[in-house]
């Protein structure tokens, strides 16, 4: 663990004291800093993935090369950690302070959710910001309270990290306007595939065929299903059917909820459905799942 802030120099405080997992991803850093004089960065020796920033105090600017961009409290930067950024406060005398996670996509475990992050962030090379997205700072806060515990929990920790994700990923979902002729016509493929991936997120438990959903987004659905097993390398079908694994991965935890409850908010045609595709993404049944955590069976 890093703790530095050395006479004229910034504070700077890294919470992992090595690399960690959680989940779909890697940690590389999980900091607070702040920044007076144009300061770099990446303090790891890590320089791959993406770095997702707060800014929780201050105003100042974000360089990369010859852009520079203006970031102020409440803002939420997403920018890679291929290139170099340094950020520096426009007020010499009020620091600008931020917590950020260094972070890379590496599980295949979770291949819908690994798919998701990484069209929404892997492509991070030009900058994204978001404004006014003050609720992430609590989560953060949590996460670092719970890194400085004498036991941090592995579970507790991801759960964190999750929540981040998830707040990240609809800040900067909300920022893209489909309405916007101009920002549509840049990226129109990204735009349709976000669109999607939000549908299937936000419908999940509702979801009954597909075609549905296509004549909702107002788009054929031979067209939808080109356009994202392009972009993402599965089918809508394939990842729909990957998200209800994942979603019922995390209802089998709920030992209130019957394995034949879970089926139907999933809308599975039967229990065997359910325990055939569970069987087929995770080697084994929803009951043998349960036991292998010490969960009840109802």
């Amino acid at each position: 663990m890093k703790h530095t802030r050395n006479s004229g120099q910034p504070l700077y405080k890294n919470f992992l004291s090595q690399t960690l997992s959680a989940d779909v991803l890697q940690l590389f850093q999980v900091f607070e800093a702040e920044y007076t004089s144009p300061t770099l960065l990446n303090k790891s020796d890590h320089h791959q993935g993406c770095f997702l920033l707060f800014f929780s105090n201050g105003q100042g600017r974000l360089f990369s090369g010859s852009r520079e961009i203006a970031v102020e409290s409440d803002d939420l930067v997403l920018c890679s950690a291929t290139e170099e950024y340094s950020v520096e406060s426009t007020n010499p005398d009020q620091p600008i302070r931020c917590v950020g996670i260094h972070f890379l996509v590496v599980d295949k475990l979770y291949a819908a959710t690994q798919a998701t992050l990484e069209l929404f962030f892997a492509d991070a090379l030009e900058p994204r910001i978001a404004k006014q997205t003050r609720a992430i700072h609590e989560v953060f806060s949590l996460l670092l309270t719970e890194l400085c515990t004498l036991h941090p929990s592995p579970l507790m920790i991801r759960g964190f990290v999750s929540q981040i994700m998830v707040l990240a990923y609809r800040a900067f979902s909300s920022h893209l306007s489909m309405n916007d002729p101009e920002e549509t016509s840049l990226n129109a493929v990204g735009h349709t595939v976000y669109a999607i991936i939000r549908y299937v997120d936000e419908n999940l438990f509702s979801i009954h065929n597909l075609m549905g959903m296509a004549e909702e987004l107002g788009y054929s659905y031979n067209y939808l299903s080109h356009l994202f097993r392009r972009k993402t390398g599965m089918t809508i079908q394939a990842y729909v059917s990957r998200k209800k694994i994942e979603k019922s991965v995390e209802l089998l935890s709920d030992e209130q909820l019957s394995i034949t409850e879970i089926a139907a908010m999933l809308n599975y045609d039967c229990i065997q459905s359910f325990s055939k595709a569970f069987r087929r993404s995770m080697d084994m049944s929803p009951t043998e799942y349960r036991a292998l955590h010490g969960l009840k069976n109802i």
